[in-house]
């Protein structure tokens, strides 16, 4: 997976934290040339540590989505901080554990979502 396909993911999934209607989008259904494994680990272990917070408190609602240049800068940092020894790490797994009980139906509505669209595997 080059760094443009991982940057177009976390733009596309970021999107379900909101009221937009990600699957509605031109270039959702490219999401099919990707693994659902590697969808759903990206989605847990960059997204929802980026995006989640959107579900904790009352915030106006994003139905034009997020903006896409603040979700790349926001997922290289997490991805950052998970390279940064041992206490970089233990905090990035805490977050990545209390989003991934907080999104689960997030992602049940990703799942759902891509499994509308027919599936066909990366060049």
């Amino acid at each position: 997976m080059t760094p443009d396909d991982r940057e177009f993911i976390w733009t596309q999934l970021a999107d379900f934290f909101t009221t937009a209607d990600v699957a509605a989008y031109a270039d959702f259904p490219r999401l099919a040339e990707f693994p659902l494994r590697d969808l759903r680990e990206i989605f847990f272990g960059e997204v929802a540590i980026v995006c989640g917070h959107n579900l904790l408190g009352t915030t106006p609602s994003l139905s034009e989505g997020f903006d896409p240049d603040w979700v790349k800068r926001e997922a290289r940092r997490v991805i950052a901080r998970r390279a940064r020894g041992v206490r970089g790490r233990a905090a990035y797994l805490a977050s990545r554990l209390v989003y991934r009980c907080l999104c689960g139906g997030v992602w049940r509505e990703v799942e759902a979502a891509l499994a509308r669209l027919p599936r066909r595997s990366a060049p």
